[in-house]
């Protein structure tokens, strides 16, 4: 999708997690496979009381090259250039997400990944997937993972 609807909304427990992880010094990084430019993002970020807590973001627009070329892009190219973004080696790096796509483009990569079933993956599909946890919701986060200073 490359544009922002009514239907937009936080996932409950996001921000209180963002906050927490933030409060750590531990970088952020936000993708999406939405074909918006970075700063659409940020600005709904921001809306959404967010923004200040993410590090990185990339967006499907920073691959649209590989679409020119007659190719769909993949959420590995987007969550690779997060990486980057963030100067971190993909193995120090947690990838969460609530899509089949971003389990498969984590573990193609070298993270670690979570997957969050607050999306269209359920359970036994994720378990599928093999990540290296599955949460019922991101407020549960903090029971699979810590932070280390």
């Amino acid at each position: 999708r490359s544009f922002r609807t009514s239907e937009d909304h936080l996932i409950p427990g996001v921000k209180r997690v963002l906050e927490k992880i933030y409060l750590q010094k531990v970088p952020i990084a936000v993708n999406t496979n939405c074909i918006a430019p970075i700063s659409q993002v940020r600005e709904e970020l921001d809306e959404f009381g967010i923004g200040e807590y993410v590090s990185v973001i990339a967006t499907g627009y920073e691959a649209k090259d590989e679409l020119a070329n007659g190719h769909h892009f993949s959420k590995k190219t987007i969550i690779k250039k997060a990486i980057a973004k963030l100067k971190i080696p993909a193995k120090d790096c947690v990838v969460v997400g609530d899509y089949f796509n971003d389990i498969k483009a984590g573990k193609a990569l070298g993270t670690k990944t979570i997957a969050v079933l607050t999306g269209l993956t359920g359970r036994d599909y994720a378990k599928k997937l093999r990540p290296n946890a599955i949460i019922d919701s991101l407020a549960h986060l903090f029971d699979v993972i810590e932070i280390k200073e």
